[in-house]
């Protein structure tokens, strides 16, 4: 039997709407939700995807490892919804100071990964410098309508040819560790 023009209309829309319920997925698969950021797995799965393509045009690759300094402070003294009013403010003011090419992730608790394809240690250097100074000028208000700022540390490394994602983070981690040991507020490089 011939199907109607209704059937077709009516069977189309069901697969638009099955792909669009598929997008949903991936989308909540991928995105942190409070940050609206890329969330742990996909963050490190685009920094595999981006040494790979690193090594095989021999390009540059730079990874900074974003923390906000004494997080816990700020949730013990201004409470969990505040903090959570922090990490969105800080994820706002990356995308705003980074390139369409940067990647952003929230790698966990108050920690974001930003991927910095065909990017050296001095252009590096510019962005996490960048992204450290507008966090830093920034006023949060928690509920009552208190202001307060806050500040960051960042560790950056360098992508070096046939190394791996761990290796990697965790370069940007010692140089991290480096950068809250020098005072906090500060961006600091891995060897």
């Amino acid at each position: 039997m011939a199907e109607t023009i209704d059937d077709a209309i009516k069977r189309w829309r069901q697969i638009q709407q099955g792909r669009a319920n598929q997008e949903e997925l991936e989308r909540l698969a991928n995105i942190d939700s409070l940050t609206g950021l890329l969330n742990r797995g996909a963050i490190l799965r685009k920094l595999s995807e981006q040494m790979k393509h690193a090594k095989r045009y021999r390009e540059e690759l730079s990874l900074s490892l974003l923390d906000i300094d004494h997080f816990k402070k700020v949730n013990d003294q201004y409470g969990h919804l505040t903090g959570d009013d922090v990490l969105e403010q800080v994820a706002i003011i990356m995308w705003q100071n980074i390139r369409d090419a940067d990647i952003i992730g929230r790698y966990g608790g108050e920690e974001f990964i930003i991927i910095l394809p065909r990017t050296d240690l001095s252009s590096a250097l510019n962005v996490a410098e960048r992204v450290r100074k507008m966090i830093e000028a920034s006023k949060i208000k928690d509920s009552e309508g208190n202001a307060f700022s806050l500040t960051v540390s960042q560790g950056i490394s360098i992508y070096k040819l046939g190394e791996d994602e761990h290796s990697l983070i965790s370069r940007a981690d010692n140089a991290l560790y480096k950068a809250k040991g020098n005072g906090r507020n500060r961006v600091e490089t891995s060897n």
